[in-house]
C-alpha cells in the first residue's frame, strides 16, 4: 500500500484486497498453484499437525529428549531471533 504511486493503482489495490467492492477479478487463475509450488510442504505441515497424531506422540514419549529436546531448542532460536531483530513483527519499527 505504501509503494503506490497513484489512484488508479490504488483503485487495483482496493478492488483485490475487497472483491466485493468491484466486479474485476480478485484471484488470478495462476495464484494457488504459484503458492503451492513454494510452500506445498507448510501445507502438508499443517494437515499432519491438525490430526491427533502429535498430541498422541507428545503425551507418550514427553519425558524422553526425543521430544524436549526439539521444544528446549525451537524455544531457544526463538529468543535469539527476537534478540537479533530476524524476522521483526512490528514491520515498521525502524521507519
Amino acid at each position: 500500500m505504501f509503494r503506490i504511486s497513484d489512484l488508479g493503482e490504488l483503485g487495483d489495490y482496493f478492488s483485490r484486497l475487497y472483491p466485493f467492492l468491484s466486479s474485476g477479478e480478485s484471484v488470478f487463475a495462476g495464484d494457488l498453484l504459484r503458492q503451492l509450488e513454494s510452500y506445498w510442504w507448510l501445507f502438508a505441515l499443517g494437515i499432519l499437525l491438525a490430526t491427533p497424531w502429535p498430541r498422541r506422540f507428545y503425551e507418550k514419549y514427553r519425558a524422553t529428549p526425543l521430544v524436549w529436546l526439539p521444544l528446549f531448542a525451537v524455544f531457544w532460536l526463538c529468543l535469539y531471533l527476537i534478540a537479533t531483530g530476524t524476522g521483526n513483527p512490528f514491520l515498521y519499527a525502524r521507519f
